[in-house]
């Protein structure tokens, strides 16, 4: 007799455990089984298995039941529809799931909850989206029409403590990645103002406010550094008129307000792990704002023909260069040479139209 075939199945495993135990039974044992134990058997193997469809709609219809705009304190609706968004994001993290739960209508009940509620309903709700959209190109397709909530959102200055705005850009962020209609729409929709916006979003009176305002700032660094990076003509375009003037603005005055911030932080002898992860926080948004810089004036040079504008990055870029706590960074170091080469060859050229730069 040949090694019984590995189980498949819990009921295949029920079966796998039988056949290779110290006493399996025989065909007369399993006859014989007394009916209440059979029933009592099937139950319990009922109820280890997960209708994974039931579960997605029950939470779906939870969702609609407590969006309600009021409940965002500790109301009992409040606490159900978190409750629910967390667990659904769990469940989610797998990608057939999460390509089944919006198929069930969930990503519109998703999209539901972040226009109805505010404060942390909204921006867990923004969570699962992101969650849904990240490395997701169906749920990026089926995501198109969230683009201008999300821009909306991304770009709303109201809301002060700056965590719905990242919930939003992060969403915004997973849905564009590699995917050029999300990219349009997101340009059409005046996404890059309002992703540069953030960068001009100052420093908090709190720890909290102050440790929030660091994450969005640094995550609009980079995301507009992982959209000028993209290969896409429509897009680099888009950069080169008026939103991208906005952009390269906000990118400059983020490179010079970083490096004084680096210096008067050491100067300081700042310590503890607050301050660690802060500058941390500050040297990654400074290499994304000039890994951005560099992308988007490479492709147009014409970028920097605003003398002020120039000035102030040529300034911020040799306070870098002279840093020591800076200029030891070899990859800032570099990035920050090349700009620079790239400012001052523009200001030679000017006049003449745009030449051609080496990448």
């Amino acid at each position: 007799m040949g090694e019984p075939r590995l189980p498949q199945n819990l009921q295949g495993l029920l079966r796998f455990c039988m056949q290779v135990g110290d006493n399996p039974p025989t065909s007369a044992d399993v006859a014989s089984m007394d009916p209440e134990r059979a029933r009592w058997l099937q139950e319990a193997m009922d109820s280890l298995t997960v209708d994974i469809g039931k579960q997605l709609r029950e939470r779906i219809a939870k969702l609609l039941q407590n969006a309600d705009p009021a409940a965002d304190g500790d109301s009992e609706a409040a606490e159900k529809c978190l409750d629910c968004l967390e667990e659904t994001k769990d469940l989610c993290d797998n990608l057939d799931v999460a390509n089944d739960f919006i198929k069930l209508g969930g990503l519109d009940a998703a999209a539901y909850v972040c226009q109805r509620c505010g404060g942390r309903l909204r921006s867990a709700a923004l969570h699962l989206l992101a969650g849904l959209f990240q490395n997701n190109p169906f749920a990026q397709v089926a995501g198109l029409g969230c683009v201008r909530d999300l821009v909306c959102a991304v770009g709303d200055v109201g809301n002060d403590d700056g965590d719905v705005r990242f919930a939003a850009l992060s969403a915004l962020s997973c849905l564009v990645r590699d995917c050029p209609a999300a990219q349009t729409a997101c340009v059409q929709a005046g996404g890059l103002p309002a992703i540069a916006g953030c960068l001009r979003f100052g420093d908090g009176v709190s720890d909290v406010q102050q440790r929030r305002r660091r994450r969005l700032r640094r995550k609009a660094a980079f995301l507009l550094a992982s959209l000028a990076g993209e290969e896409s003509d429509s897009l680099a375009d888009r950069l080169a008129d008026d939103s991208g003037g906005i952009v390269v603005a906000s990118l400059i005055d983020s490179v010079s307000e970083l490096v004084d911030a680096t210096d008067d932080a050491k100067s300081a002898d700042e310590g503890g792990e607050d301050d660690e992860a802060a500058a941390a926080e500050r040297l990654d948004w400074l290499e994304y704002a000039l890994r951005c810089l560099l992308l988007l004036c490479q492709r147009r040079p014409r970028l920097l023909d605003n003398v002020g504008q120039r000035s102030r990055l040529e300034a911020g870029l040799a306070s870098l260069l002279s840093s020591p706590s800076l200029r030891c960074l070899p990859e800032l170091g570099e990035l920050a040479d090349r700009l620079l080469a790239l400012s001052q060859r523009q200001q030679k050229t000017e006049g003449g139209g745009e030449e051609a730069v080496d990448r």
